[in-house]
């Protein structure tokens, strides 16, 4: 079968991970044409592939005790409208999985929703997307986001690793799961967390939620970024460095220099990268790196 190289769809996914399949399935569910992207193979790609996630599963009676103590928690970043939305869909959606999940159950013979086993629950989403019928194009790695002519976002390029070819497709909207910067944080399956798609939303200028407190790594910056431990636990920059994140630890061994910047920064060269027209994922990065 001749593989394509320009393609349109209703709602284009990029990210094969547990974020990335229950969004395409989402966008299923409301009768859309739907692609799903992965520069790995979505169904072993990232952190739920490799471990086992827990789910904010909270049955209806106690949802809003739930919500008071998680914003309590959280430090007035969470917004509750959004955790209800979230144990909702959550509580609807998750069962759908038995069809190709055996979930556990406790001494009392009660379903055990909250923790799963993350390679069979990654091979269960799979099934799942194929089952509906959206388009899973592993090994398709976007490197960036398309505008139209009024500058909204229109689908995505990338590069197919097969045949290192470009691809191309269009899509009334795009849905960016593709991870975190959690690139070397040893958060298992972590590894390829490499804020791709944060730096292709900044390109094309979207504004982010609480970008200060990201961080972006990357191993090829040219300029060394010295961190002391004692400074960073000082500081309470948690926007500069993430020290829960098992970079303390990490700061004064010889083998890890760490180089990073505040996303917040990123993103702003991103924007401006956008403004002047310079294109393709990447841009916002190799600006940093001159900045380093």
């Amino acid at each position: 079968m001749a593989l394509e190289n320009s393609l349109s769809t209703d709602v284009l996914v990029i990210g094969g991970g547990m974020a990335g399949a229950w969004a395409a399935l989402g966008a299923v569910r409301t009768g859309a044409r739907v692609t799903l992207v992965d520069k790995g193979y979505c169904g072993t790609s990232g952190v739920t592939a490799t471990a086992g996630p827990g789910h904010w599963w909270v049955p209806p009676a106690e949802r809003e005790q739930a919500v008071r103590q998680r914003a309590a928690n959280a430090g007035g970043l969470a917004e509750a409208p959004w955790m209800r939305r979230i144990i909702e869909t959550t509580w609807e959606h998750l069962p759908t999985l038995a069809r190709h999940y055996r979930f556990a159950v406790d001494a009392n013979g009660h379903t055990i929703f909250r923790a799963l086993r993350g390679p069979e629950y990654m091979k269960a989403l799979r099934a799942m997307l194929n089952e509906a019928g959206v388009k899973v194009l592993d090994h398709h790695p976007a490197l960036e986001l398309l505008r139209d002519d009024q500058g909204r976002v229109a689908g995505a390029a990338g590069l197919r690793r097969v045949d290192q070819q470009p691809w191309r497709i269009s899509a009334g909207a795009v849905v960016l799961a593709s991870g975190g910067c959690a690139f070397l944080s040893k958060l298992l399956g972590a590894d390829n967390n490499t804020g791709d798609g944060l730096l292709m939303a900044a390109e094309v200028g979207a504004e982010l939620y609480c970008q200060a407190d990201a961080l972006y790594v990357d191993p090829s910056v040219f300029e060394r970024v010295q961190v002391n431990a004692d400074t960073v636990r000082a500081s309470g920059l948690l926007g500069v460095y993430r020290r829960d994140s098992g970079w303390d630890e990490w700061a004064d061994d010889p083998r890890y220099v760490n180089q990073h910047w505040r996303m917040e920064e990123v993103f702003a060269r991103g924007r401006e990268l956008a403004r002047d027209g310079a294109g393709g994922a990447g841009g916002a990065v190799g600006a940093a790196q001159a900045k380093a």
